[in-house]
């Protein structure tokens, strides 16, 4: 079995990972004391925005946003970096992830 990266905190590894492991390759893993895993209310929501937001549909989504404003042939799409394409989160601005 192939370990996992050796040295962090006991509560970064899954339960039925490191109950699955031999005492030797738990020596070798070098587990760490549990850590507490407290971040700026900041940081939560921008993790959320990402995990919840960026999915494949919603990938899609974006990327037809750049074209929704087109009626007529010549009417070119947004830039890829167009502000309306972008998303706020406590007033800076995030990209969309636009192919």
């Amino acid at each position: 079995m192939e370990l996992a990266l050796p040295g962090l905190p006991s509560n970064l590894y899954k339960a039925e990972y490191l109950e699955g492991l031999t005492p030797d390759e738990l020596d070798d893993l070098n587990v760490q004391p549990k850590v507490a895993l407290l971040f700026p209310a900041r940081v939560m929501r921008l993790i959320f925005f990402i995990v919840f937001f960026h999915t494949p549909s919603d990938c899609n989504v974006r990327i037809a946003a750049r074209f929704r404003h087109i009626k007529y042939r010549g009417t070119a799409p947004l830039p890829r970096n167009d502000p309306s394409l972008s998303v706020y989160v406590d007033g800076e601005m995030y990209m969309a992830f636009v192919e």
